[in-house]
């Protein structure tokens, strides 16, 4: 198709563009549409993924695992990709507390690979692997997490059981007596913790010392 000649003033002839017929335009128009239409589908659906996540972060909050176990994997199976390193871990500790040590313990490891200077991943795989009886790993695990400044006391207690249930008492003594230390602190700055408290009764428990301290 050639372009029409047309005058222009002070300078002469020149070719006029070819104009796009009607439909080709409205082509053009439609596929926009249909461009911002699917991108409009995809944000829907990524919030909603999102809130899915976020669900299943709130029940394990709540301590109902199951529920959050259902709801995470439910949203992984849609968009793997939008699950946060903090859903990770609480999948993880889920699968654990639910007694799937072997997907907690397989999470835990992908974790570290992720955050390799964050300590509860550390900590995850050792209780799975104490769990599982496989009390040399527990034990690597749960001094790699100990290491770490940042970690809790509960970290203390489960090097005191990996230790006791290995038969090196002394060890276990001591890693119990650091983490009744530790918790004590944490009530000391506020009485008002539940989990602290329930903690320090366990830790107690372990040592067979009396309990109306703390209950």
């Amino acid at each position: 198709m050639f372009s029409a000649l047309v005058w222009v003033a002070g300078l002469g002839y020149s070719h006029e563009p070819d104009k796009q017929p009607a439909g080709a335009v409205a082509k053009d128009d439609e596929a926009q549409d249909i461009i911002v239409l699917e991108r409009q589908r995809a944000a829907t659906l990524d919030k909603l993924i999102d809130q899915m996540y976020d669900a299943a972060y709130e029940a394990y909050l709540e301590g109902d695992y199951e529920r959050s176990i259902v709801r995470f994997e439910t949203a992984q199976a849609l968009n793997a990709d939008r699950m946060q390193f903090w859903h990770k871990l609480a999948l993880s500790y889920a699968y654990i507390t639910t007694g799937r040590y072997p997907q907690g313990e397989r999470l835990a490891k992908q974790l570290i690979e992720e955050r390799p200077l964050h300590w509860e991943a550390y900590w995850h795989v050792g209780m799975a692997a104490l769990w599982q009886k496989k009390f040399k790993d527990a034990l690597r695990f749960l001094e790699m997490a100990a290491d770490f400044e940042a970690h809790e006391p509960t970290v203390s207690f489960y090097l005191g059981m990996a230790y006791e249930l290995t038969g090196q008492n002394k060890l276990a003594q001591k890693y119990y007596s650091e983490a009744e230390q530790k918790y004590q602190a944490i009530i000391s700055n506020n009485p008002e913790d539940e989990q602290a408290c329930i903690e320090l009764a366990r830790a107690l428990l372990y040592q067979d010392k009396k309990l109306g301290r703390v209950l």
